[in-house]
């Protein structure tokens, strides 16, 4: 499922933990605090290095990444998994820099 920036505050008082699936370059425009920085290509690659029974929060600059991440992440059986809809782009929008 995809949530908007208001509906991530609450996740992240619940205990979500943030995947920025942006590439290294990109990360110098801000992100989630506490985010994990995964570049989309490398999650495969670290399914088994993110927190075990926690949910996650998977965003990227605009959305279309992190809904490819947060697939992956379902048929590797880690979940649940949410997408940031609009990724951090609609998090500044939103006034949650």
């Amino acid at each position: 499922p995809a949530i908007g920036p208001d509906d991530v505050v609450s996740w992240l008082e619940k205990g979500a933990q943030p995947l920025d699936v942006r590439e290294p370059d990109e990360l110098e425009l801000g992100g989630v605090a506490g985010a994990v920085s995964v570049p989309l290509g490398d999650v495969p690659l670290h399914i088994e290095a993110l927190p075990a029974g926690r949910p996650l929060l998977v965003y990227c600059a605009s959305g279309m990444r992190s809904t490819t991440a947060a697939s992956l992440l379902e048929r590797a059986g880690v979940g649940p998994v949410v997408n940031l809809k609009g990724g951090y782009g609609a998090w500044q929008e939103a006034g949650r820099d």
